[in-house]
């Protein structure tokens, strides 16, 4: 992806668009920009509870905003997006983001709108999302990026309405620890692999850095997906960046498996919630492969939660890499809803 720019000034300040919309109700409806304060966080929170599925987890506003001010005041992250109300009503709102990791297909953009249900149906939508189009193209990106839960036909046949394409599919998976037997969170590695924790490696390796980065680097490339996939930075500081900044990983929860004084195979996991944690990631170099490494490294990720008071894990996984989603189902890993992925083309 190219680079960046944050616009810090007009992300604090209120925009109020040149122009009013004007029903057959003859009632006003005014287009500003959202502001990154918890009242604007806590707006777009409850128009996704409209459309949230239950199990789905959620970071509550006061996260979201400690997490996007982060990403754009100290990182150079762009986060903007727009409010569209009628009196004291949000009718809806659209967010525009590149916060964590896009896929590598031109300069894309993540983008979400979100209209309360009274207000469907009458082109809010793609008034929303086309009103950051023209700061889209001027901050260098080409598309945007989004995610319709299957079997939401309005929200398809929206971003049909839109000339979006299709790119692939992501399942949100959950495993309740619960449920698991002793069996089910046995390491069963051989004798040749040591496990050790990303904050044990830490503090006893003072290379730690480039090792971990050198390992992503190698199981990057066979990371199954039907784009190109780009995810780790070549710079060192800036993969240090994207893996604690914005994935905010838990080393404690974070392992990696060393065999002969080789740093073969990685999983990481965020904490969230108060029960519950994210798994962000496993890889392993190639050589090592068909070793059952991710299982083992999985099972010491559940093996810790559980010690921590964990109860829930949830990753995302998309359908290109039918391996890694096959193998979380076999673990326990149970899918709770799947997204589509399309993109939109503008530039």
């Amino acid at each position: 992806m190219g680079q960046v720019q944050a616009i810090p000034e007009s992300l604090c300040s209120v925009v109020v668009i040149s122009f009013r919309i004007v029903d057959t109700a003859s009632t006003s409806f005014s287009l500003r920009e959202m502001r990154l304060e918890i009242d604007d966080l806590q707006k777009w929170f409850d128009l996704n509870e409209f459309d949230r599925v239950e199990d789905e987890p959620r970071l509550p506003p006061e996260k979201m905003l400690e997490t996007r001010k982060q990403a754009v005041e100290d990182h150079g992250k762009t986060c903007f997006g727009f409010v569209l109300e009628s009196e004291e009503q949000t009718v809806g709102m659209v967010s525009f983001h590149n916060i964590g990791t896009l896929l590598n297909i031109g300069k894309p953009i993540f983008c979400d709108v979100v209209i309360n249900p009274e207000f469907r149906r009458r082109g809010f939508g793609r008034q929303l999302y086309e009103s950051g189009l023209d700061r889209l193209r001027e901050l260098g990106f080409d598309r945007c990026v989004v995610g319709v839960r299957e079997g939401n036909e309005a929200a398809l046949a929206f971003t049909e309405y839109l000339g979006c394409s299709e790119l692939d599919r992501q399942y949100l998976l959950t495993i309740d620890l619960t449920t698991l037997s002793d069996e089910g969170i046995a390491t069963n590695a051989d004798d040749t692999v040591q496990l050790f924790s990303l904050a044990q490696l830490r503090d006893t390796d003072p290379q730690w850095r480039e090792k971990l980065h050198d390992l992503s680097k190698a199981f990057e490339k066979d990371i199954p997906s039907r784009v190109e996939v780009s995810i780790f930075p070549e710079d060192l500081d800036e993969f240090e960046k994207l893996l604690y900044v914005e994935w905010e990983l838990d080393l404690d929860g974070s392992f990696v498996a060393v065999i002969e004084g080789v740093w073969a195979a990685t999983t990481w996991k965020r904490t969230a919630g108060e029960d519950w944690c994210y798994h962000i990631m496993t890889g392993v170099r190639p050589e090592f492969r068909r070793r059952g490494l991710v299982k083992t490294l999985k099972r010491a990720g559940f093996a810790w939660a559980m010690r921590v008071g964990i109860r829930y894990i949830h990753t995302n996984q998309q359908e290109s890499n039918l391996p890694m989603l096959t193998l979380n189902r076999q673990l326990g890993f149970e899918t709770k809803s799947c997204y589509i992925l399309l993109e939109h083309q503008f530039g």
